[in-house]
């Protein structure tokens, strides 16, 4: 799971309804596409700096 939300819908009009209920911004799918591979990148980021300081952590015992 990202930090940022993205939700598909069928109708323009669903997605904007939505939007103004829930808050947030309507995208084109090449915006949303460039949105999770920039969110994957993030994730993967944060698992390897996490893996990194529970290595660390380890080598110290």
């Amino acid at each position: 799971m990202t930090k940022q939300p993205k939700w598909a819908f069928a109708k323009e009009e669903d997605a904007k309804t939505f939007t103004k209920e829930n808050g947030g911004t309507l995208a084109t799918f090449d915006q949303v596409m460039k949105a999770a591979y920039d969110d994957m990148y993030q994730d993967t980021k944060m698992l390897r700096e996490k893996r990194k300081m529970m290595r660390m952590k380890m080598d110290k015992k």
